[in-house]
């Protein structure tokens, strides 16, 4: 039997059995802004394109991210609210202590990044740092989606920081888990000081002096091994660490350090070199830094603050998994794409 009904009286029948609703005028189902914002607001776009399996790079760093001694120090506050700066999408910044003793800013957000010289040099869109995050303090298992991905859609951030929240509780809870995750409370303590000495208002004499450690628990020289006693000349590190040196020691120091680094940094903790002394004779002339031309890069490893000391992290780097061009010295990936690690 054929159905009396126009097409308008059939359109209206169908969209009143799927429950939307009709403007009888036309006998077409109204779309309403909500509904038409909620799609658009799935089809977000993601910033790089997405992998369906982990490429053999990333893998490579995965396995350092698992196997090396990297901590986490801080996590900043989560924000939530979309940021032009991490491209319109939520971001949270954590501190990591690199297995040198480096202390990196991880940033998650739509494209996830690092300030450790890996990253920096742009040859992989990933870095351990960034994989320890997702692995070690995110807690995702190794072969999760988002693991390998070198951007991420909004959903998918906020799903990363549930799980975040969520770890970061339960290490306040119970403390003996966080023993291969989280930096022991010397570094914290020692990251917090030099982060509140960095951020004093006006020139460098109005801000905070650091401690000077005392000789019991600060015996030698650092520099030469020789005892520290009160009847020589000492000086000691009034920027971050407060580790005391022979005042001639830290002037060879300087000496034939400031050629190669273009700056004076504290032999303990690696901190740009303040002298608490209050020594008016020129004790370490201190140079600029060199400015990259890329705003990604970083010219050497004595830019970072070094905390390695407090964790009891190794100088030298683990080069057991990296690859050798037979010299000596060590790169990822193919030939063609070096970056000396020494």
């Amino acid at each position: 039997m054929v159905s009396s009904r126009g097409p308008s009286d059939m359109g209206g029948t169908m969209a009143a059995a799927a429950g939307a609703p009709v403007d009888t005028s036309v006998g077409m189902p109204v779309v309403s802004s909500s509904s038409s914002s909620s799609r658009n607001s799935h089809k977000e776009k993601r910033l790089k394109r997405h992998r369906t399996c982990c490429p053999s790079a990333i893998q490579a760093r995965i396995d350092r991210a698992r196997t090396q001694r990297l901590y986490l120090i801080q996590v900043d506050t989560v924000h939530h609210e979309p940021s032009a700066e991490h491209y319109g999408g939520p971001w949270c910044k954590l501190a990591v202590l690199g297995s040198t003793g480096n202390v990196y800013r991880v940033t998650l957000s739509k494209l996830p990044s690092c300030d450790c010289p890996d990253f920096s040099s742009g040859r992989s869109p990933l870095c351990k740092h960034i994989l320890f995050v997702s692995l070690k303090v995110v807690g995702l298992p190794p072969s999760h989606d988002y693991v390998y991905q070198s951007a991420l859609l909004t959903s998918e951030l906020h799903d990363m920081f549930q799980r975040l929240q969520a770890r970061t509780s339960s290490f306040l809870r119970d403390s003996t888990n966080t023993a291969n995750v989280v930096a022991n409370a010397q570094v914290q303590e020692q990251y917090n000081a030099t982060l509140n000495n960095g951020k004093g208002i006006g020139n460098e004499e109005e801000k905070k002096m650091a401690t000077r450690k005392d000789l019991a628990e600060n015996p030698d020289c650092p520099i030469c091994f020789e005892v520290l006693s009160e009847r020589e000349k000492l000086t000691f590190c009034g920027g971050a660490c407060g580790t005391n040196f022979h005042s001639d020691c830290m002037r060879m120091w300087a000496s034939q350090s400031l050629p190669q680094q273009h700056q004076v940094t504290c032999p303990a903790c690696r901190q740009g070199w303040i002298d608490g002394s209050g020594s008016s004779g020129p004790v370490m002339p201190t140079s600029p830094k060199k400015t990259s031309k890329s705003p990604r890069s970083h010219t050497t490893d004595q830019d970072y603050t070094n905390l390695g000391n407090l964790q009891g992290s190794p100088q030298v780097r683990d080069t057991s998994t990296y690859h050798s061009r037979g010299g000596g010295d060590y790169y990822y990936g193919s030939s063609r794409k070096y970056r000396r690690y020494r």
